[in-house]
């Protein structure tokens, strides 16, 4: 074959007249090849959606528990007692038969299950959260090669944001065992995701670990995208935490938003139903930024700017069950407020900061209403239901859901606010200044050197979205600052303080 030519390295002895000696076995380049190759393909496919096989599935766990032992850094023994382990006799106690009615081979018949029994709606759960287990399993399976950084670089940013609240302030569960940060995942999708331990627990209950995941497309790009991660981990992982934090917040607002005093005529029964089913999501924006900073919010935006047609945020809302996200636009603007209001940083800056992105998103601000429509799926046909928020009563409650989320003092937190849980100070502001100055320079090497004393994975995020804002155009620089910052959080993942004995993350998290 012209123009390829492979040549292989063969050390023989007597018949070559170099003299007797050992025969060195050189490996085959072309199955070395075949070898590297498969492997990367397993790494990049990495959250794409996947056909399961029981056996297969079965074997495979079996094996990464076997890989496991004594190996800390490839899965803690906290998770592979309280997450491997019970996932592992869920399977088989399920068995191959009911796992085929779940995941039916599409080249078999289908034996679906009734749907008007109890297993039906277990299986629709099942069906949903049995791949988040597997892969939260399989994907750290896959990435045992160092060369793959990317997944361990978002556990470290995870595990970080988790312990740095939870562990912080000594949260506890109510069965009073320590909670362990969520294991990640990528996942098929384009929005990141979060599945508090409460999820997992309907597999078995002794899974003690949540998942987070992120769009396998935001491993290699989108660094705007890791910000959202304040939100999955700070936000709904707190909220679920905390024993009654929910829906005493939900209570709270419930009560603000319908004493709220406006001059436009509404249903103000159903603004505080609007609001109320908004809670979770508006509270686990706030938190984020709390936890991220201003790097957080200026993320969000550019996440929608990116995601949305042509650029423009969406003042539409679509709500599942009972949990809704707010428009695009009111949930920056609620960030804002938490900027001027709640963050403990200097004013001049800050304001600075709000009146820029004011005035960004002012050009999206509807003239008359926003919009809420809910999916029912489970009707038939699905059934859409519309409903209207007038821009004006909505900025008016938008503030007021703010101040209660914010500001109450909470009976679950012993008469605390949240912000006594977790703030972004000065301090921290500055220490991710610092690393985002290290992270925009070109780098040759990138070290340990690089945390300032006391600083954590949430600094060097932040930093890397600082590092961002001297660039205006689309620019090679951003993608060298997003190596950049998994490089050193790789590192941050390898270095030997950050694996405790107990077998979790908390040492060098908690300092």
């Amino acid at each position: 074959m012209r123009g390829f030519s492979m040549s292989i390295l063969v050390t023989a002895s007597g018949a070559s007249g170099l003299g007797e000696g050992p025969v060195i076995d050189q490996p085959d380049p072309t199955v070395s090849a075949i070898k590297a190759l498969s492997y990367d393909i397993l790494v990049a496919n990495q959250g794409k959606e996947s056909r399961l096989a029981y056996k297969g599935l079965i074997s495979r766990l079996g094996n990464f528990q076997k890989k496991c032992k004594g190996r800390h850094e490839l899965l803690p023994p906290n998770y592979q007692n309280t997450f491997l382990t019970p996932f592992f006799e869920f399977l088989s106690s399920l068995g191959e038969e009911e796992f085929g009615k779940i995941f039916p081979d599409k080249m078999a018949p289908r034996i679906p299950s009734d749907p008007g029994s109890s297993d039906a709606g277990k299986h629709k759960i099942f069906n949903k959260l049995i791949p988040v287990a597997r892969d939260a399993l399989l994907q750290r399976d896959i990435t045992e090669c160092t060369y793959d950084r990317d997944l361990r670089a978002l556990q470290v940013v995870v595990s970080d944001l988790f312990h740095r609240v939870v562990v912080k302030n000594n949260i506890k569960t109510p069965d009073r065992e320590d909670l362990l940060s969520p294991l990640v995942i990528w996942i098929n999708s384009d929005t990141p995701s979060t599945w508090p331990k409460e999820s997992l627990q309907k597999l078995d209950k002794q899974m003690g670990a949540g998942v987070v995941g992120l769009p396998s497309q935001f491993r290699h790009g989108g660094l705007a995208a890791w910000g959202a991660l304040g939100h999955e981990v700070v936000g709904h992982n707190l909220l679920h935490a905390i024993p009654n934090l929910l829906n005493e917040l939900i209570i709270s607002v419930s009560r603000d938003v319908r004493s709220t005093k406006t001059k436009s005529k509404c249903n103000l029964d159903e603004i505080v139903m609007l609001w109320s089913s908004c809670v979770e999501e508006t509270a686990s924006d706030l938190l984020g930024i709390l936890a991220l900073g201003p790097s957080a919010l200026i993320s969000m935006l550019a996440y929608f700017r990116g995601e949305r047609e042509e650029g423009k945020l969406k003042n539409k809302a679509f709500r599942h069950g009972n949990k809704t996200h707010p428009p695009d636009y009111l949930r920056i603007f609620m960030g804002i407020q938490v900027l001027k209001s709640f963050l403990s940083l200097k004013k001049p800056e800050i304001k600075t900061l709000a009146d820029s992105l004011l005035k960004d998103i002012g050009r999206d601000e509807p003239k008359d209403y926003f919009e809420f429509i809910k999916l029912d799926e489970e009707t038939d046909p699905p059934s859409i239901e519309f409903r209207s928020m007038p821009v004006e009563i909505a900025i008016v409650t938008a503030k007021v859901v703010v101040d209660t989320i914010m500001d109450n003092k909470l009976k679950c937190l012993k008469k605390q606010k949240l912000t006594d849980l977790i703030n972004w100070t000065e301090e921290d502001e500055m220490k991710a200044y610092g690393i985002g100055t290290y992270i925009a320079k070109p780098q040759s090497n990138v070290t340990m050197a690089m945390f300032p004393p006391e600083s954590d994975a949430r600094h060097v995020l932040a930093g890397a979205l600082m590092a961002c804002s001297s660039i205006d155009q689309s620019d090679l620089r951003v993608k060298n600052i997003f190596d950049t910052m998994k490089e050193l959080l790789a590192l941050r993942y390898h270095s030997s303080s950050y694996w405790s004995p107990a077998g979790d993350i908390t040492e060098s998290c908690v300092r």
